[in-house]
């Protein structure tokens, strides 16, 4: 009954948002076998697991709740999508910002299968399979039964690598010189990313979409609050993400 119920609720939330006939083409294409959905109302085609809750909850999050839906009062010319899970993030941030630059990352394989895509078509959406860290060293995922959302990791002490990147890395690589917007949803390793030489590229950030995971890492929000508190950073919320903006461009 529970189940049926927020079946219901989300076709609902469909209908209200794109309308009755798209919105009902939407919701039984979301719970069909096929794997995607197509609309007019949406930005392209949308892969993901059938029957996967977690990919279900992150359509919602995104094209129904619009939790990436905030007006910066800066130009958005260049995106980090930290923890980009299948894409749906880039997806929707290439379509805001069509003239941005956008840098999609994710460790996972499977995730990152699903990312390249969805985002195939967008020309201003480069995929990398590599993790946000403090160091180029690699990592491991340290809780596989988490699921495909969940994904936490940790310094590799195996053979079993997965690659790692750094924000500075990642910025001279591609020669920015700020990250206009930077969206970070890594499970846990804001922690790592944010204790170790943040103040040099906070400098260089206009603004964050971050979702904490105290969670599922005790204490990991610490070095992001005592980072952040050393720039002139306005905050908001949006769902369950903490939005930090600067007025003037960095």
């Amino acid at each position: 009954m529970r189940r049926l119920k927020n079946k219901i609720l989300i076709w609902f939330r469909c209908v209200r948002k794109f309308g009755f006939y798209q919105g009902s083409k939407i919701f039984f294409q979301l719970f069909g076998s096929k794997g995607s959905i197509r609309s007019s109302k949406l930005p392209g085609e949308l892969n993901f697991r059938p029957k996967n809750s977690e990919d279900i909850y992150t359509f919602q999050e995104l094209f129904l709740a619009e939790q990436y839906q905030f007006d910066f009062p800066v130009e958005i010319k260049t995106i980090v999508d930290a923890g980009a899970n299948i894409g749906y993030a880039s997806v929707y941030l290439s379509a805001k910002y069509p003239n941005a630059n956008i840098i999609a990352l994710e460790p996972d394989a499977e995730n990152f299968a699903l990312l390249e895509k969805n985002t195939i078509g967008l020309k201003n959406v480069t995929c990398i399979n590599k993790a946000l860290w403090n160091d180029e060293m690699g990592i491991q995922i340290m809780n596989q039964e988490s699921g495909n959302r969940g994904y936490m990791v940790e310094k590799s002490q195996s053979d079993q690598i997965i690659e790692s990147t750094t924000v500075e890395a990642l910025m001279s690589l591609y020669g920015w010189n700020t990250i206009d917007l930077f969206k970070i949803d890594i499970e846990g390793a804001e922690q790592e990313v944010f204790e170790h030489g943040a103040d040099k590229w906070l400098n260089k950030t206009n603004a964050m979409f971050i979702e904490l995971h105290d969670r599922m890492k005790p204490h990991s929000s610490k070095p992001v609050f005592k980072a952040v508190s050393n720039h002139d950073f306005l905050f908001d919320m949006k769902g369950e993400n903490l939005v930090f903006y600067k007025t003037n461009k960095a």
